[in-house]
């Protein structure tokens, strides 16, 4: 089973005022996908699809909320 996107276009406008409430409560917080919490099993130093625990998200959560404020 392949994961796939599925945020609607409300998510889009709420996401920042979400994200700006928890900057508040948690100052030195990363935005993280639960696939960035996967072990590095062959400890190369890179978690790599193969070694996803969780497909999801299916994008970079980093990289794609960089911009929101």
């Amino acid at each position: 089973m392949f994961a796939s996107r599925q945020e609607s276009p409300s998510d889009y406008v709420v996401l920042p005022s979400g994200r700006e409430q928890l900057v508040e409560r948690y100052p030195n917080a990363v935005i993280q996908g639960h696939r960035d919490f996967s072990p590095d099993l062959n400890q190369d130093g890179e978690i790599t699809s193969d070694e996803f625990i969780k497909q999801c998200p299916c994008f970079d959560a980093k990289r794609e909320y960089l911009h929101l404020p």
